[in-house]
């Protein structure tokens, strides 16, 4: 196939330049002006278009396997080869099993290789211990994890602060030990950075909050919370949230209120993100290159 006369994006270039491109086998053969076809080429005049490199995500959530019913391998790398990305990098966490170990890696991999439309990494997960597993036996798991995997992925993930059953959040000692065996092994750590004491402090004010106003509707005669009349335990449809969907798991807990994006919002405030940011960068010292 020939390319003709796009206006080319090129390493160390500050504008494009018009090229002719010819593909062979799937790969770029040739790259400069005025290549002419061949007998029975195909031709595309690529006039006025920019012509960029494919595109590198290095954070998605393809769900696969576990998770299919929100999103899974095969949609989600074709709508990003529809927008011009030609490698993911997918997250450990969101699939089951999540990617902890070499064996729940294998098992990933023989789920989505037969769905992946574009390239694909994988990152391995750090995650804590699930009370009653084996690795809540062994005080070096984290270390063995990285070990493990490091051949295998581009980098971990952990989170300080984790909805997640399967994949619990670390600890600052955990973290601190990750920090540094990950930057032993040469992959980087990537940090979900909110400080779990803040946020869970900042949920409870803001429940305590609801639960008052609740009450004081209720002897008021007037349903819902602070005049509005919701669902309780949910966030109902509207400017806060017009498709009507739950709300955080922790604010629908309190009874009787209902809570709102903003509430939502202001229970995970910019400080929670600040204390963990500079909590994992002083554990990190001199392997702070290493976070993400």
């Amino acid at each position: 196939m020939l390319l003709r006369g796009g206006r080319v994006a090129r390493p160390g270039k500050d504008d494009p330049e018009q090229l002719d491109i010819r593909i062979t086998d799937g790969r770029f053969s040739e790259l400069r002006p005025g290549i002419r076809p061949v007998a029975d080429e195909a031709v595309r005049d690529l006039e006025g278009l920019l012509v960029l490199p494919g595109g590198i995500d290095s954070h998605v959530h393809f769900d696969t396997p576990g998770f299919t019913d929100r999103e899974d391998f095969l949609h989600g790398s074709a709508e990003a080869a529809r927008g011009g990305i030609t490698t993911v990098i997918d997250m450990p966490c969101t699939s089951l099993p999540p990617v902890t170990s070499v064996a729940n890696l294998e098992h990933k991999l023989e789920a989505i290789r037969p769905l992946a439309l574009i390239d694909y990494g994988l990152y391995g997960g750090l995650a804590g211990p699930v009370p009653g597993s084996s690795e809540a036996a062994d005080p070096e798991y984290l270390e063995k994890t990285i070990q493990a995997l490091s051949p295998y992925v581009l980098g971990f993930k952990a989170y300080l602060l984790s909805g997640m059953d399967t994949f619990p959040r670390l600890n600052h000692e955990a973290l601190s030990r990750a920090i540094h065996a990950c930057a032993a092994a040469g992959r980087p750590l990537l940090v979900h950075a909110e400080d779990a004491d803040y946020v869970y402090a900042a949920t409870e004010r803001i429940k305590q909050r609801l639960e008052a106003g609740a009450a004081a509707g209720a002897l008021a005669g007037r349903p819902g919370v602070l005049g509005r009349s919701k669902p309780a335990g949910s966030i109902g449809p509207g400017r806060d949230n017009p498709a009507g969907t739950p709300g955080h798991s922790a604010l629908a807990g309190a009874p009787g209120h209902s809570a709102t994006w903003d509430d939502y919002v202001n229970s995970r405030p910019e400080a929670a993100e600040l204390v963990a940011v500079a909590a994992a960068v002083q554990l990190a010292g001199g392997d702070a290159g290493r976070l993400h």
